[in-house]
């Protein structure tokens, strides 16, 4: 028993099970398998110069991605985080199916910069599915937290307000705004009433009054503007 795999003999021949091999799960322990148990397994390669065979475990059992059908978008699911990268989690639906969730898809009122503030490895989490595409065999999945949804809000409502929110971080295109009611929208430097110097003008944590100029809905995408906040405000008071 190894890291690497797993050796069998098979009447004085040496068989190797790689890791890999042993479950259709990334997190197959080769520890789980004991000395003096008895396997069954199919061949995959016999080298007879180096009397080394390769057998698989997992092949015996049909290929998750056969029965994938029996998942939908929208579906909520329980399911580990297997893997954690820079841009989100892989979450284990089952053996040999995974889904992966951006960090842009852990909340939907919290900025989540890494994926280890709302997960860790190991955890057990619900998310839901997003979308599903076979061909590729990749899976989009979003964490349930419980939270309200602010993207589910009228667009025509939205874009017809004026909103109040957070300056989150400042770039030289422009500033990330967390609106009151939790959504994240971004404000072009074309859009500020100081286009000059913004680390100045709109340091992280001061608040602002915005309105909305484009509200994608599929894709979460909200374009602020603080002159047109100023210009609806003014028509405002001017009807008045």
């Amino acid at each position: 028993i190894h890291d690497f795999g797993v050796f069998l003999n098979l009447g004085g021949v040496e068989a190797l099970i790689p890791r890999s091999e042993l479950s259709w799960s990334r997190t197959a322990n080769s520890k789980e398998f004991t000395e003096g148990k008895t396997l069954r397994a199919k061949v995959l390669t016999i080298d007879w110069n180096s009397n080394r065979i390769t057998i698989s475990v997992k092949q015996l059992s049909d290929e998750p991605w056969n029965t994938i059908g029996k998942y939908k978008e929208g579906d909520s699911i329980n399911g580990k985080v297997v893997n954690i990268i820079s841009q989100g989690a892989f979450v284990e639906l089952e053996a040999g199916i995974e889904g992966f969730v951006h960090v842009s898809r852990m909340s939907h009122t919290k900025q989540i910069r890494k994926p280890e503030e709302a997960v860790n490895k190991g955890d057990i989490v619900n998310a839901r599915i997003v979308s599903i595409d076979k061909e590729n065999r990749k899976l989009s999945l979003e964490l349930v937290t419980g939270e309200a949804d602010p993207w589910s809000i009228s667009s025509e409502e939205l874009i017809k307000s004026v909103q109040t929110g957070i300056i989150e971080n400042t770039k030289s295109s422009g500033i990330s705004i967390r609106l009151s009611n939790g959504m994240l929208g971004f404000a072009p430097k074309g859009e500020l009433q100081h286009p000059g110097d913004l680390s100045k003008h709109y340091p992280a944590g001061k608040e602002i009054k915005v309105s909305v100029k484009d509200f994608v809905q599929e894709s979460r995408k909200l374009i602020l503007s603080e002159t047109g906040a100023m210009k609806k405000e003014e028509e405002t008071e001017y009807k008045d």
